[in-house]
């Protein structure tokens, strides 16, 4: 049942609240394209559902699809090992990290704050391949 007396873990919805409505009201939409790892404001969610880093509410995120209206269909990346049909690896320049295909979800463009690195096409190839039979 649930408590809502009950303090699970401290969240700064209110310090995430007036960083989403800066981003709305003064970001426009920068240029990125598919396979591209932006790191994005995500923010502070409910549950199990991934957050940003704490202070500044960044993660970064793969553009699996890009859509005309400065939308896309983004997937966040760990550092932290991930295994199991819901993840896949990827080792660039940067180390390893695991896409976490099941928290995938549409972003507004106006998230994005800077593009870290490109996504090889043979991986990016593969991620998508994965993505659409892993998550069925």
């Amino acid at each position: 049942m649930f408590d809502p007396y009950t303090v699970r873990m401290e969240k700064d919805f209110d310090g995430w609240n007036i960083k989403k409505t800066f981003l709305n009201n003064n970001f426009s939409v920068p240029f990125y394209k598919e396979r591209d790892i932006w790191f994005c404001y995500l923010g502070m969610n409910i549950g199990c559902e991934e957050d940003g880093d704490k202070s500044v509410f960044l993660r970064p995120v793969i553009v699996l699809k890009k859509f005309k209206n400065g939308a896309f269909f983004g997937i966040p990346l760990t550092h932290t090992p991930r295994f199991g049909k819901h993840y896949f690896t990827v080792i660039d320049s940067h180390g390893t990290s695991f896409a976490m295909l099941a928290q995938g979800r549409i972003l507004d463009g106006r998230r994005l704050y800077y593009r870290s690195r490109i996504m090889p096409k043979n991986d990016f190839e593969s991620l998508k391949l994965r993505f659409l039979l892993g998550i069925l």
